[in-house]
């Protein structure tokens, strides 16, 4: 499993959270308060290999901020919200004299369906509600490290446009926009050179002009993210004086 980074204003809930997250035998790399939403990601989601568990807390609408600009930064990075609100008022609505009960239950689940729609909006794959079976949670962790819809799967590398990353030997890697369309493009004429004029076009929409390493930088960057190799490439292989290749699985 992906390494985790829990998130949590409230010390308590972070101290069950990474016992449960723990007991499941998640690896939790980072376990401290959510940032606010305009500062720098933390250092342990910048390496692009680690997955967010949110807890969205009492008051969620700073959390919720934070996950939408963490997207934007990280548009691959999963983010696995939890909530507690609702479940709180639940069991505050069976206390209700059985007049009120009904309503309030029908209020408290509106409330569930509310704050998972707008925590799905701002960027969470997932949403959990807490308390719950530790095992229930460690598995939508699971779940969501599994490619939902692999585009074009061919052997050791799919795409999944879902979460924009590619799954590599099992292990799902974020990607930038921008190194997804590459990639993506690559994979459309798998084992065909892709002209260095065709992907300026299709990615920038521009020939490709004289001078210009935008393109290089872009699949260097990506070839670092597979683990690729430029002298003995596993995926891209440079074509002098044309372009670039998506080698086929056993090349």
């Amino acid at each position: 499993m992906q390494p985790i980074v829990l998130l949590s204003n409230d010390a308590e809930a972070r101290r069950e959270l990474l016992e449960a997250l723990d007991h499941a035998g998640c690896a939790v790399v980072a376990a401290q308060r959510c940032p606010p939403a305009t500062a720098p990601l933390p250092a342990s989601l910048l390496g692009g290999d680690a997955m967010v568990v949110l807890d969205l807390g009492r008051e969620p609408a700073d959390s919720l901020d934070w996950c939408r600009n963490a997207r934007r930064a990280l548009p691959g990075l999963l983010v696995c919200a939890v909530t507690r609100r609702p479940r709180e008022a639940m069991e505050t609505a069976t206390r209700e004299p059985p007049t009120l009960e009904a309503a309030a239950v029908e209020a408290a689940a509106r409330a569930v369906a509310a704050l998972e729609v707008t925590a799905l909006e701002q960027g969470a794959v997932a949403v959990v509600l807490w308390p719950n079976d530790p095992r229930r949670l460690a598995a939508q962790l699971r779940a969501l490290q599994r490619p939902a819809c692999a585009e074009g799967a061919a052997g050791d590398l799919a795409l999944d446009a879902d979460h924009c990353c590619v799954v590599v030997d099992g292990r799902r890697l974020p990607l930038s926009d921008g190194e997804f369309e590459l990639l993506r493009e690559l994979h459309r004429h798998r084992g065909q050179v892709v002209t260095r004029d065709a992907l300026s076009l299709a990615l920038l929409g521009r020939p490709c002009l004289a001078g210009d390493r935008s393109l290089d930088l872009r699949v260097a960057r990506l070839r670092r993210k597979l683990g690729d190799s430029v002298r003995t490439p596993r995926y891209i292989r440079s074509v002098r004086g044309e372009g670039y290749l998506l080698l086929a699985p056993g090349s």
